[in-house]
């Protein structure tokens, strides 16, 4: 297996969704998104941290029935009927975006029927509104967005719907069949970080354009170097894997992939990568700390990348 490390971004091994399985609460798993690059993750110490025994107290997070990420696209979620089981309806979750008077399904997530007779099974998911009416001054709070890291915060509430008597034994309270959680959405365009991934089914490295690359106001072009782990530090042994891409100056959100054509490193070795932008003829590539002294890297550090 090769390994991996990435400098200026974050390492994540993009694996395929095989869904949960039925009869169990919906998960990250079970979502599909129509943009490259995104990922689900599940935090599951929600219903701990995050409510009270009643599950009347807002979440530990702030947020709205709307949120706005770095492309100033504004998401919602919305639900629509796609069936049903039995007698019980079946949605699709969506979380979109409106533009040019239509809205864009970046994600979403279908009911599931397990049974659509006696006895009755279905899996639903629930966007979560956690303002009960005995609390006044409560505004529900469904989406937050992490503008820093480029990550959507989702209250949700997986259930199971059943012909009592019944019990769901997947879920955190069987008799209930309920699991709160929040989903967390990341691979949106960060506002400075370039956090690349590896993409394994395609020998790809993928990273989201930020809203201000490295702090520049916009990129005009990113070069993308790759060296051995025994050379970390000596930036000098750095080579280049893709320079002067896109051909286009791009705008933040843009999804840009660089084809990795190393061969894989013997056992106990690997390869890193790092990133760097160009603006108005600047070069930038992450930070260094010398003596608890924050800095950006030196950009004459790296070799030549002919663009």
């Amino acid at each position: 297996m090769r390994q991996v490390v990435f400098f200026v971004g974050a390492a994540l091994l993009v694996m395929p969704a095989w869904g949960s399985h039925p009869g169990e609460p919906l998960d990250c798993t079970d979502v599909v998104f129509n943009e490259p690059g995104l990922s689900c993750a599940e935090l599951t110490d929600a219903s701990e941290d995050c409510y009270d025994a009643a599950g009347e107290t807002p979440p530990c997070f702030g947020g709205d029935r709307h949120a706005i990420d770095n492309e100033r696209r504004v998401f919602e979620i919305r639900q629509e009927a796609i069936g049903q089981c039995g007698t019980v309806d079946l949605l699709r979750t969506k979380l979109q975006w409106y533009e040019d008077g239509a809205w864009h399904v970046l994600a979403y997530v279908d009911d599931r029927c397990v049974s659509a007779g006696p006895p009755l099974y279905a899996d639903q998911l629930r966007p979560l509104d956690v303002c009960p009416m005995t609390y006044p001054f409560c505004t529900p709070e469904v989406l937050t967005f992490d503008a820093m890291n480029g990550e959507m915060l989702i209250l949700l509430e997986s259930q199971c719907v059943c012909q009592s008597p019944c019990s769901c034994p997947g879920y955190a309270d069987p008799n209930v069949g309920k699991n709160r959680w929040v989903g967390k959405i990341q691979g949106f365009a960060t506002t400075f970080e370039i956090l690349q991934t590896y993409l394994p089914a395609t020998d790809e490295l993928g990273f989201r354009v930020p809203a201000m690359p490295e702090g520049f106001e916009y990129a005009d072009w990113f070069d993308t170097y790759y060296g051995e782990l025994s050379t970390v530090g000596d930036w000098s042994r750095l080579q280049p894997l893709r320079c002067g891409y896109p051909v286009i100056p791009p705008a933040a959100g843009d999804y840009l992939t660089v084809a990795d054509s190393l061969t894989s490193p013997a056992e106990g070795q690997g390869f890193y990568y790092v990133t760097a932008v160009n603006s108005e003829g600047r070069t930038r590539w992450g930070r260094q700390s010398i003596d608890g002294a924050l800095s950006g890297r030196d950009p004459d550090a790296l070799p030549g990348c002919s663009k």
